[in-house]
């Protein structure tokens, strides 16, 4: 990773800890949960943290790219929670899922860095 793009990624790390986060708390509401993807997310201290991680970065990074950029990016999402709806209860399936979309958006942090200088 380059030094813009760690810095990026930094300074999106730091957005997430300012913000409160319940303990054990999902993307989602585990009180809610009753798909086995879910259920299996808010049942296993690996899978939130990923699921928290994931969601922090999505969320960080959407405001960071231009419109169209912006809607692939949901569009990838939505296309991955599908995939992840897919893996059911599989926790090597989901761990897998996650370490994919995880990856996928600390690359998009890289790309947004290589264009600088800022």
């Amino acid at each position: 990773m380059t030094s813009k793009a760690g810095l990026l990624f930094s300074l999106a790390i730091l957005a997430a800890g300012a913000l409160p986060a319940p303990a054990l708390a999902a993307s989602f509401p585990c009180a809610k949960a009753a798909k086995p993807d879910e259920v299996a997310i808010c049942g296993n201290l690996a899978l939130n943290d990923a699921d928290v991680e994931m969601a922090t970065l999505y969320q960080t990074l959407l405001p960071l790219l231009a419109m169209g950029g912006a809607g692939a990016t949901r569009d990838d999402q939505k296309a991955w929670l599908s995939r992840r709806q897919a893996c059911g209860a599989d926790v090597s399936c989901l761990s897998a899922a996650y370490a994919d979309r995880i990856a996928a958006l600390k690359a998009a942090f890289a790309r947004i860095a290589s264009g600088g200088p800022y």
